[in-house]
């Protein structure tokens, strides 16, 4: 069985790519730049511009499984790029969905967000749903992942972290359950067959959103860190500061308060600990900056 992976060079990319081979499965790794991609690991590696429809079908084969992480970067920086997530994930995975049918995929595979389907009215997630709208619809047999958060999009914060004070909007008290990228590629593997089917996924441990903010610091080095309670006007005020550079980052900040003030947990489909994460990701010593933009631990 080959998989074909959009999105390869992205933290659940790269653990699909590394779990799937451990599987005996050939990986094909679908991406803009050649350089990036040689790096992932895959079998093969295809540099593939994304609006070619022809160029995409070429990649894929009959009975292929196509996985999809493909998408605009979570990343709070403001110089990751303008163009805001509806006009990149939707119109990129609408192509390799229609690729995908018509080349005759077995099965299609794409991730989105816990309680997407409920936060639609923000763009963030709408823009998720619009592509799982378009998966729905193709006939294809899908698999949607849903993971309540995914690890690595914490070290996008860790910055603050080595600074010893994590400002947290929404409730501090609010929870969730955050998923490694290696359990979200996991539970990928045990689906490439069956029913078609939406899976919402957490990882074992249920943390305050104040629990995560004091584990980050301690991973940092501070051994008595701290959380600040970010009033939600402050957050926000900042929020529409940075989207007058980029709306990218005003549509993510604004998700980022909406589900920080409900309980935001899922089934557990995970064994990886946070705890553990933070703990290997200290040992790398990342700077301030590192993980903003492409750097990550």
């Amino acid at each position: 069985m080959r998989i074909v992976i959009a999105g390869a060079t992205g933290s659940v990319g790269r653990a699909l790519i590394r779990l799937a081979r451990g599987r005996g499965l050939h990986t094909v790794a679908l991406g803009r730049d050649a350089t990036r991609l040689a790096g992932a690991g895959a079998d093969e590696c295809r540099a593939v511009d994304f609006g070619d429809l022809a160029a995409l079908r070429a990649c894929i084969a009959p009975q292929d499984v196509v996985f999809s992480a493909l998408g605009a970067s979570a990343s709070p920086s403001p110089f990751m790029g303008r163009k805001r997530y509806r006009d990149v994930d939707v119109p990129l995975n609408r192509a390799l969905v229609e690729a995908a049918v018509t080349a005759k995929a077995a099965r299609f595979q794409y991730v989105s967000l816990a309680f997407g389907r409920d936060l639609r009215q923000y763009a963030f997630a709408d823009a998720h749903e619009q592509v799982v709208d378009a998966v729905v619809a193709s006939g294809l047999p899908y698999t949607i992942l849903r993971p309540t958060g995914i690890f690595s999009t914490f070290r996008r914060l860790w910055g603050f972290a080595r600074l010893g004070v994590f400002p947290i909007p929404g409730n501090p008290g609010c929870k969730s359950n955050p998923i490694h990228e290696d359990d979200i590629a996991s539970n990928a593997l045990d689906h490439l067959q069956g029913e078609s089917l939406q899976l919402e996924m957490g990882g074992p441990d249920i943390l305050t959103r104040r629990e995560i903010g004091l584990l980050m610091c301690r991973a940092a080095g501070w051994k008595h860190g701290a959380t600040l309670r970010m009033p939600n006007w402050f957050h926000l005020f900042n929020a529409h500061l940075l989207g007058v550079i980029s709306p990218r980052v005003l549509d993510m900040l604004r998700f980022y308060l909406a589900i920080s003030v409900f309980d935001n947990v899922a089934p557990i489909a995970g064994q990886r600990r946070l705890v553990d994460y933070y703990a290997q990701a200290a040992t790398q010593k990342p700077g301030i900056l590192d993980g903003l933009h492409r750097s990550g631990w």
